[in-house]
C-alpha cells in the first residue's frame, strides 16, 4: 500500500493511490469482512516519492468507510526491541527518512 501509485515499480503516477487501493479492497470485502493490513509507521505522516510512513490519523482517514477499526503499532525501543504500543508516543524520534515502525490493523466492513 506504501508503494501503489507513487511510480516505484514504473507506470503512471497516482497521488492517492493507497486510498484506490484500499477503495478497491472495501468493494471487495463482504458485509462483515475482516481486513488486515501492515504498514509503515510513524509519529507523524510522511509521504516521499517512493513510500508512504502512516500516523494514527492519516490511516484513520483512508479507512473511514471501515467500521470496527483496530489499530496497534510496532515500535523499536531505545534497545532496538520491538514492542507493541495503542499509538506511538509522540516524543518517539522521527527520522524523515525512514519509519518509525508498522502500523497492524484490523478492521472489519
Amino acid at each position: 500500500l506504501e508503494h501503489i501509485g507513487l511510480n516505484v515499480y514504473g507506470g503512471a503516477h497516482i497521488t492517492n493511490g493507497d486510498q484506490l487501493a484500499i477503495n478497491n479492497i472495501y468493494a471487495s470485502l463482504k458485509t462483515g469482512g475482516k481486513l488486515l493490513l501492515t504498514v509503515p509507521a510513524s509519529v507523524k505522516a510522511n509521504f516521499t516519492p517512493t513510500w508512504r510512513s502512516y500516523d494514527y490519523l492519516s490511516l484513520r482517514k483512508l479507512l473511514k468507510k471501515l467500521k470496527k477499526t483496530n489499530y496497534k503499532f510496532g515500535i523499536r525501543d531505545e534497545n532496538q526491541q520491538w514492542r507493541i504500543v495503542d499509538k506511538i508516543p509522540k516524543d518517539h524520534p522521527f527520522d524523515p527518512n525512514m519509519p518509525s515502525g508498522v502500523a497492524l490493523i484490523e478492521a472489519i466492513k
